[in-house]
Order: structure tokens, then sequence, then C-alpha cells
């Protein structure tokens, strides 16, 4: 087995339910399998990735903030853009990407600005700042 470095693995407070410590002999808490059978699993993902900062800060997870966050950002900003784009290639294009031809200075610009963005996320990932890299996602 491969030797891991314990440092990069990053260092966290208390995972908290509505701002109270998670307690299973209290019933204050969540089963992931449970969870899991009432949303998809990458809804769990993104938002664990959107509210956990890279520090010992603690992180609460809120009903209210976790249906915000899926329905605003997840389905209506990325699932929307993501769909609109499809769609567009399909109605358009009968599904297939064409050949670039043409390239003008604000294509080149909106490239550059891709590729930087693609840069930051990229270092926030190795940093291990996913919440960092989603809201840089979410700004472009």
């Amino acid at each position: 087995m491969k030797n891991l470095n314990y440092q990069t693995f990053p260092k966290r407070g208390y995972f908290t339910l509505e701002g109270r410590k998670f307690s299973k002999s209290r019933e204050w808490y969540i089963s992931v399998r449970e969870f899991l059978n009432e949303f998809p699993p990458d809804y769990l993902r993104y938002y664990l990735s959107a509210i956990t900062p890279y520090s010992q800060a603690d992180v609460n997870f809120s009903g209210e903030d976790f249906q915000k966050r899926i329905n605003n950002e997840l389905i209506a900003n990325i699932g929307n853009f993501i769909h609109r784009v499809l769609t567009f290639i399909w109605s358009n294009y009968n599904g297939k990407v064409p050949k670039i031809e043409n390239i003008d200075e604000s294509d080149r610009e909106l490239m550059e600005k891709l590729k930087a963005v693609v840069r930051d996320v990229a270092q926030e990932i190795d940093r291990i700042e996913l919440s960092r890299g989603l809201r840089k996602i979410i700004g472009f």
C-alpha cells in the first residue's frame, strides 16, 4: 500500500446539524442511507463541497440551506446552463460540436477567461479548498 501523507488531509471542526452536534442517542442525526434514499448522492457531494472550508471551523448541515443551494446553485445555475448548451448543440448541430472556424477577439477573451478559471479551480482542488473552487465555477 502506498504511504499516505497525512498532512494533506484537511483537519475539520465538528459536523453539526442545524447548529447542534450530531447525536444518535438523542436522535439528532441524519442517516446517510436514509438521506440517499431521498436525494441523489450528487446533491450531498455538492452541498458538502460547498459548505466545507479547509479549516478547523465547524461545518453545519442545514436543511434550509441544503434546499436553497441545490435548487438555486446546482439545479438552476449549473444544471440549467448545461441543459441550454446541450439543447443548443442538438438543435443547431445535430448533437455534434462543430469544428471552430472563425475566432474573433471576444472568442479569444472568453477562452482566456475560461482557461484562467480552470487553472484557479484546479489550484483550489489541489489545496482541498472545494468550497472556494465551487464559488469560482458559480461565479464564472
